[in-house]
């Protein structure tokens, strides 16, 4: 079974007047971690290993969940700040897996994983993004892809309201063409200079519910939206 790789190294800044001395993955939702709702659900509807990232203030995220007493978790502590892509390159080294399902810890989009690696095999897609439509993805930019599920454009952020597929955060990566895309990088953005430039990504485009608490908006907005899935 595919492992799965959470990024929980996020700073939080702009939430910072919201949440004080907690990595922005441990914001509280309803008195409960926000990272606790995307765990909880992947290994509800997804039993796996699951792999943490730590980042900032990465103690507090091993010292909660380890009281879980679960023994599918391992933690890895980033040595310096990396970035989403060279936090995947730095924990990759030490699983051996040749697939891994990755999350990013501070988005929430509840999906099927075992879905989405089917749709994956079915056409033949190495590596995959879950994409989720939004009534504004200004905020986001927006993905385009064709009829083989490939990804033909990344659209930037703008300041038009409009619907669109968004990236959900939620990616399905191979080793072998990750290592060789990334072999010069350290330090670099997953997003813009992994998955930007890759010809060949696929799309896994899926309805249902998503929320990226980055911003205190929508931090607030999951204060009360994330109640049905409360762990």
């Amino acid at each position: 079974m595919i492992p799965v790789l959470v990024l929980a190294g996020g700073l939080g800044t702009r939430l910072q007047n919201e949440v004080k001395d907690v990595p922005k993955p441990m914001a509280p939702i309803q008195g409960i971690p926000f990272l606790h709702y995307v765990i909880k659900h992947i290994e509800t509807h997804y039993s796996s290993k699951i792999y943490f990232s730590l980042g900032y203030k990465g103690e507090l995220i091993k010292q909660y969940f380890t009281r879980l007493n679960c023994k599918n978790y391992t933690f890895y502590n980033e040595p310096e700040a990396l970035g989403t892509g060279g936090a995947i390159k730095f924990c990759w080294q030490n699983i051996p897996e040749e697939q891994l399902l990755v999350l990013n810890g501070d988005t929430f989009a509840p999906f099927d994983a075992e879905l989405f690696i089917q749709h994956c095999k079915t056409h033949n897609l190495t590596s995959a993004l879950l994409l989720r439509h939004v009534e504004n993805c200004s905020r986001y930019g927006s993905v385009a892809f064709n009829a083989q599920f490939k990804i033909t454009r990344f659209i930037e952020k703008h300041n038009d309201i409009q619907a669109g597929w968004i990236n959900a955060g939620v990616y399905l990566l191979n080793k072998t063409d990750f290592f060789k895309r990334c072999a010069a990088l350290h330090t670099f953005s997953i997003e813009r200079q992994y998955l930007a430039d890759h010809p060949q990504l696929g799309a896994y485009p899926s309805m249902g519910y998503f929320i990226d608490i980055g911003i205190p908006e929508d931090f607030k907005k999951a204060q009360h939206e994330l109640s049905k899935y409360k762990p």
